[in-house]
């Protein structure tokens, strides 16, 4: 007994002396990224899927933004944006079907992966935007050694791409990823990145780069690799004309996105807060 109090003493000791103490966030829950830009959003977290509060939703002008499935639960995400376009969820579509949708316009808002049974589905959100093809960079499937997160990544990066989540499930001996990555032309080109694994919980390398000003485009336990994957962003100086014939040049500094990670359920009255500061919703991992 004297040595349970004494461990309970330590661990108090711990607390109320060290402002850094953290505790890890489960690999099984939800991780959110809220950055401090003002949409008109609401979230939906609930045991079964939201069919009914999702079409709500839609008629009165929002459109699906994000979806994660995390311990028997979803987590979806709507924002309310200025035109209220066309959506559709494609549950398990053939290479066929998406494709034929990514040329009506179409673009891959998310994709969840969920356990259906002792099978692994997948969901994914479309958006009309344009009359016009859209090219859409994402990846999905088995997680081994022969086709992993990493490489989808480094193929990303020769297509000027950046990720927007990457996602992992496991379900029995099936352990599947999914890496979802947006771009426009050359626009992301001026975009250093950070990728990693860390088998513990990377607190001190996100705060690190986040002092550096790079922001957290995705948060993902991979089950696969048994590690934690990080991937970081931060928008590099722009170079603009000095004068009027542009044969000198300087360089400003772009401005920092302002953001917090949280995990919902210990910290569901900070995201609550933050939001009311004026903070969305960016990610759900």
């Amino acid at each position: 007994m004297k040595y349970i109090i004494l461990s309970i003493c330590l661990l108090n000791c711990l607390l109320s002396n060290s402002q850094d103490f953290k505790f890890s966030f489960p690999e099984d829950e939800f991780n959110l990224v809220l950055e401090k830009v003002s949409y008109e959003q609401a979230f939906y977290v609930s045991k079964n899927f939201p069919t009914n509060w999702i079409d709500t939703k839609w008629n009165n002008g929002y459109n699906i933004e994000t979806i994660s499935f995390k311990n028997n639960q979803w987590f979806v995400v709507v924002n309310k944006y200025k035109i209220k376009h066309k959506q559709v969820f494609l549950t398990n579509p053939s290479q066929k079907q998406l494709n034929e949708k990514s040329k009506d316009g179409y673009v891959i808002r998310d994709i969840c992966l969920y356990e259906f049974g002792e099978n692994i589905n997948r969901i994914y959100a479309m958006v009309k935007i344009s009359k016009n093809p859209i090219n859409n960079y994402y990846t999905v499937g088995k997680s081994d050694k022969f086709s992993n997160t990493t490489e989808s990544i480094k193929k990303a990066k020769t297509k000027n791409k950046i990720c927007k989540n990457i996602k992992s499930i496991k379900s029995g001996n099936n352990i599947q990823f999914s890496y979802l990555a947006y771009g426009l032309e050359k626009i992301y080109e001026n975009y250093d990145w950070l990728f990693e694994y860390r088998v513990d919980f990377p607190d001190d390398l996100i705060d690190n780069k986040k002092s550096q000003g790079y922001f957290l485009n995705s948060l993902t336990y991979d089950h696969y690799f048994k590690s934690w994957c990080i991937f970081m962003s931060k928008e590099k100086p722009i170079r603009v004309p000095a004068n009027p014939s542009g044969s000198i040049y300087t360089f400003t500094e772009p401005k920092a996105r302002v953001w917090e990670l949280f995990n919902y359920r210990t910290e569901k009255d900070k995201i609550e807060e933050y939001i009311n500061k004026g903070y969305s919703i960016i990610s759900v991992n």
